[in-house]
């Protein structure tokens, strides 16, 4: 399973665009619009509300992640393949944006739950790398 998580994440981190800058603006922009297009105004405040939650908790859980991180190189004093695999999974998903991709008024709450459910499991993901980091520097130590 680890084998498995590990070369997902490997695999986020090689194939990551170019032009991702450009591409979150674009998509960023569409979320703009299709925001736009919501009626209810309670509902156009909650869903921009969401969509920049998402990215505050991606950034403010990558950050811990990363000080953690940090902590486990300095007390092995170097840094172990587990630590690099997590540090390089980490600053993966530190680099991805969550924008909520609106269908319709009526399928907020589904379109929402699907960027929730793909950030939680992707900071899952990452999660287990660290832990996994954290167990190795235990042997290590011990």
């Amino acid at each position: 399973m680890k084998k498995i998580l590990l070369m997902i994440v490997m695999a986020l981190v090689i194939v990551a665009p170019a032009s991702a800058n450009e591409n979150r603006k674009d998509i960023r922009e569409g979320f703009r619009a299709k925001l736009k297009t919501i009626r209810d105004e309670k509902k156009r405040a909650i869903v921009e509300r969401l969509d920049t939650r998402f990215n505050e908790v991606n950034a403010k859980r990558t950050s811990e992640m990363g000080k953690h991180l940090d902590k486990m190189t300095e007390i092995l004093g170097r840094v172990s393949p587990e630590i690099q695999t997590a540090r390089d999974a980490n600053t993966a998903q530190a680099a991805k944006v969550y924008t909520i991709t609106i269908s319709t008024e009526k399928n907020l709450k589904i379109d929402v739950g699907k960027v929730r459910s793909q950030l939680e499991a992707d900071l899952k993901a990452v999660h287990e790398l660290v832990v996994a980091a954290r167990t190795a520097v235990r042997a290590v130590i011990k």
